[in-house]
């Protein structure tokens, strides 16, 4: 959100993604997201202290601070997505997952590639790193070679900026992203 320091001065959120063992919440599993009872809600709350007291530990000017806290299970997380064990991210993190020589962008069909998280590795900076080997593979190392070094020094302005709102209803010719420009 570009405009969130401006509305929301001196405000930030943070996001703790810690390991844990499905096994822990194995009493509760198959149950109903929200109504998995009195006992959940309280493992949940001590599981929330222990990673706000390593927080605090990390960074000791935000006790007191924190406006809201919310503890997702592995549970919360097969509920909402659809993983069988509550698995956040993917593949499982050992070290044969990079073994797994079929595990990158390039398919054995023609033209089909991969992206996102499970190409490259886990997480956030993992989709961004598998997008950004997905595009290299397709566009070739000799034309983003010289567009990553630009990019990187911060010196790659993109081509085209929408002056308007991109109405997706409108013909090709009318929309600001796909008009063509001299640019």
């Amino acid at each position: 959100d570009p405009d969130f320091l401006r509305r929301h001065p001196g405000r930030a959120t943070i996001e703790i993604v810690a390991p844990t063992q499905y096994e822990w919440f194995k009493p509760w599993a198959g149950s109903t997201w929200g109504k998995r009872g009195a006992d959940y809600e309280a493992f949940k709350a001590r599981l929330g202290e222990r990673l706000m007291a390593v927080l605090y530990e990390q960074l000791p000017q935000l006790k007191g601070q924190v406006d809201y806290m919310e503890v997702s299970t592995p549970l919360s997380t097969a509920w909402f997505a659809d993983y069988e064990r509550g698995e956040p991210y993917g593949l499982a993190h050992d070290p044969q997952r990079f073994e797994m020589d079929w595990l990158g962008p390039r398919t054995a069909i023609p033209g089909l590639w991969l992206t996102g998280q499970d190409v490259m590795s886990c997480g956030i900076m993992g989709a961004a790193m598998g997008g950004m080997i997905a595009a290299m593979g397709v566009a070739g190392m000799r034309r983003m070679g010289p567009l990553m070094g630009q990019v990187m020094k911060g010196q790659h302005q993109p081509r085209v900026a929408p002056s308007a709102p991109l109405d997706p209803l409108a013909p090709a010719s009318t929309n600001p992203s796909t008009s063509k420009s001299s640019a």
